[in-house]
């Protein structure tokens, strides 16, 4: 009981014990390599070698709280219910307050108001454009009930935000948005992917939380993976012919950790426990840094050879 008290009077130490459990070292990479992967678009589109400076420190910095704040919208959002499904998390417990974390996403917003004052109304536009996005996520849309009976369409609205940051960033180079459909396209397949392979539970899991699968039978779900990851590598290859970017590397990198995925999400249909939803959130973590790696270092290499 001490214990809890100690962090609930001390605001710093609850903050740093909900990052490292709600928002990791590995999300804030995965924001940060997400910025280049849209960094290394446009320095391929501009023909311009890459030059990373202040202006891209700031942009990844933008970036990465703005996922921060996706995460602090769904703390709120889910509050209530995450008192039933998962009480053992810091939030829930006490050691850090919803008015600790509405700092924190006060303080992410103002720092992307701040980026954006440099740049031009296209920059503006599509940032308010996310931020309204968000407030409509926030509140379902205002309709909740309808939304949670119509899963995918749930997830489909819900995902959106994903081209809208994209496009958020391209504006910031002067990329043109119609030119950058592939690689919108790119992350806009993978964020679908996450989130089904992130709400995936095992027959063994509690039965309360949420899960495409038990929605739709484990087999249509694998099925749907599947062919996600075909339409994802299509598109990637697509990318890497528009920038001439060829090799056999390539090809093995990508279609092979796009045939891991795939089989994972097979055996996660075969066996449907907690063991193979965890060995398929992996293999996903594993095909997106795949990717993403192999389209950074072809931009750079592009560019050094």
């Amino acid at each position: 009981m001490s214990s809890k008290v100690s962090y609930q009077t001390n605001w710093f130490k609850g903050l740093l014990l909900w990052i490292v459990e709600r928002f990791p070292p590995v999300n804030i990479l995965a924001s940060t390599v997400l910025f280049f992967v849209i960094y290394s678009f446009v320095c391929l589109t501009l023909d311009q070698g890459p030059a990373v400076g202040i202006k891209e420190v700031f942009a990844a910095l933008a970036v990465c709280s703005f996922m921060l704040l996706l995460r602090i919208s769904d703390e709120f959002k889910d509050f209530n219910l995450d008192h039933k499904l998962h009480p053992e998390r810091v939030l829930q417990k006490g050691y850090i307050s919803l008015k600790t974390l509405a700092y924190m996403a006060t303080l992410c917003i103002l720092l992307q108001v701040l980026f954006n004052l440099k740049y031009n109304s296209p920059v503006n536009i599509f940032w308010l454009a996310s931020i309204n996005w968000l407030f409509l996520m926030h509140n379902e849309f205002f309709i909740k009930d309808w939304l949670k009976k119509h899963s995918f369409l749930y997830l489909l609205s819900h995902m959106t935000i994903m081209p809208l940051i994209t496009a958020w960033v391209l504006s910031v180079y002067n990329v043109p948005i119609m030119t950058s459909t592939l690689v919108i396209s790119v992350i806009f397949i993978g964020s679908i992917l996450f989130e089904l392979s992130r709400k995936t539970r095992g027959l063994d899991e509690d039965p309360r939380l949420e899960s495409y699968p038990q929605k739709i039978g484990f087999k249509w779900h694998a099925c749907l993976l599947v062919a996600l990851t075909a339409l994802l590598i299509f598109t990637y290859q697509l990318m890497l012919i528009k920038f001439n970017i060829n090799s056999q590397v390539n090809y093995v990198l990508t279609i092979g950790a796009a045939c891991i995925f795939a089989l994972s999400s097979i055996y996660t249909a075969i066996s449907p426990k907690k063991l193979s939803r965890k060995i398929l959130e992996g293999n996903y973590s594993l095909l997106m840094l795949t990717l993403y790696g192999h389209f950074i270092y072809s931009m750079f290499n592009s560019f050094t050879t």
